[in-house]
C-alpha cells in the first residue's frame, strides 16, 4: 500500500511538471515578446529546484499516526519503558533468527554525527568530557587527551535520539542537560525529544 501510494505521488508529480511546461510554451507560442519562453522555464525551474518543503511533508506523512495526523514523539518514553521491561526480563538477548548473537563493537565505529562535545566543569583537570551525537548516543570519557581514549555510553537509549546540545548548570555542575533534534530537516529521520536534564 505505501509503496503504490509513492508510485502515484511520483506519477502525479511527473505530470505536474508536465503541464507547467506544456502552459509556458503554450503561453510562449501565443505571446509575440522575444525571450518570454526562456524566462517563464527559468522561473518553473526555480520553483521546482530543491523543493525540502516536499521532502518534509513526505517524511511527516511517514511518520504520523494516521488516527490523530500527529508525529507521536511522546511515545519515545513508553517504548522506552517496554525495552526495559524486556531487558530485565532478559527477552532483549533473544535474536531474530537463532544462532545470532550480536555485540557491541564501538565506539570508534558506531555510527551517528557528533554534534556536541561538553568539558565537564566538575574535573579541573579538563580531561573529562561528554559527546552527544546523532543516532549514535551520549559518551563519557575520563581522560580525553590518552593514548587510547576510552568511551563509555551513557546509555538511555540515547543513540535512538538526535542529540545536538549539551550544557552544564554554572550554578550546580553536577545539573546537565541535553538538546535534541536538529535544527533543519535531516534525510534519516533520527527525531528529537524536547530538553532532558539530569541531576
Amino acid at each position: 500500500m505505501k509503496r503504490s501510494h509513492a508510485h502515484l505521488h511520483r506519477i502525479a508529480a511527473v505530470a505536474v511538471i508536465l503541464l507547467s511546461i506544456f502552459t509556458v510554451i503554450s503561453r510562449s507560442w501565443n505571446s509575440s515578446e522575444t525571450g518570454i519562453l526562456a524566462d517563464e522555464v527559468n522561473q518553473l525551474e526555480m520553483d521546482l529546484y530543491d523543493r525540502m518543503d516536499l521532502a518534509m511533508q513526505q517524511e511527516f506523512d511517514r511518520t504520523r499516526d494516521p488516527l490523530t495526523g500527529e508525529v507521536p514523539r511522546e511515545r519515545l518514553l513508553d517504548a522506552l519503558n517496554v525495552i526495559r521491561e524486556q531487558q530485565a526480563n532478559k527477552r532483549h538477548y533473544k535474536a531474530a533468527i537463532s544462532g545470532i548473537t550480536w555485540n557491541e563493537r564501538g565506539p570508534k565505529n558506531v555510527g551517528g554525527r557528533l554534534r556536541a562535545l561538553l568539558f565537564d566543569a566538575n574535573d579541573a583537570s579538563g580531561k573529562t568530557a561528554f559527546a552527544a551525537s546523532v543516532s549514535g548516543g551520549l559518551w563519557k570519557t575520563t581522560d580525553l587527551f590518552a593514548a587510547q581514549v576510552e568511551w563509555t555510553p551513557v546509555n538511555d537509549l540515547f543513540d535512538n535520539l538526535s542529540i545536538c546540545a549539551l550544557a552544564q548548570d554554572p550554578s550546580d555542575p553536577d545539573i546537565l542537560y541535553f538538546g535534541t533534534g536538529e535544527g533543519y530537516f535531516n534525510v534519516d529521520a533520527v527525531r528529537g525529544n524536547g530538553i532532558w536534564k539530569s541531576t
